[in-house]
């Protein structure tokens, strides 16, 4: 343990990045995308009372522990980890450490699928302005989903769709009667650390 102690993380990272650096025969779909995979996963760690990833009160024994939350960016085709990010279980952030992974990417183009818990606004609208990023979302159905999918039919189809998506709250209340229209939080005002029990905490990279 003392021994581990002495090795800092960032030797990890930099074996990591060496490592996929110097892949050779790398596997392509259709000779042309890196095939990606984003998710996460939980690890309980040892017990430390001054671990910053301690998690309190939410087992059924009632006492707290220690977690982490791993974002892993994976390839399917070459079966080798591209990036990962950790993150306190408390503060876990998927959607944010999804666009951080995704930003450093330098492959050429590439498909990159992400299960449910990654849709929203903020996410695809990040995807689109990435260079060669071709990106599958699940999303959810029925409550929960954007107003668009919960609409589809229930069988197998194929759609286009389009909506407007605004920060301003005023624009949203005087013309979602009319429009297709989505509010996201206010770029400016979505960082305040505490905030109403009532207000949606969402996300938005972009100006206004």
């Amino acid at each position: 343990v003392q021994r581990k102690g002495q090795l800092s993380p960032a030797c990890f990272k930099h074996i990591l990045t060496v490592f996929n650096q110097n892949l050779f025969n790398i596997q392509l779909f259709d000779h042309k995308y890196r095939i990606f995979a984003i998710d996460g996963s939980d690890f309980n760690q040892i017990w430390n009372p001054k671990s910053e990833n301690i998690v309190g009160n939410l087992n059924h024994k009632g006492k707290p522990y220690c977690q982490i939350h791993v974002n892993a960016l994976y390839d399917l085709l070459n079966n080798t980890y591209q990036d990962c990010i950790f993150q306190p279980k408390s503060k876990m952030d998927e959607r944010k450490a999804a666009v951080q992974m995704l930003k450093k990417l330098n492959c050429g183009p590439y498909i990159v699928t992400m299960d449910r818990g990654y849709t929203g606004f903020n996410m695809i609208e990040n995807c689109n302005r990435l260079p060669n990023c071709y990106y599958v979302i699940r999303t959810k159905t029925g409550y929960g989903a954007f107003k668009e999918i919960a609409e589809l039919p229930n069988q197998e189809c194929d759609k286009d769709i389009a909506c407007w998506v605004t920060t301003s709250n005023y624009y949203y209340e005087t013309h979602k009667a009319t429009e297709n229209v989505h509010l996201v939080n206010h770029h400016y005002r979505q960082y305040i650390k505490y905030r109403s029990k009532n207000t949606k905490d969402g996300s938005w990279d972009f100006g206004e």
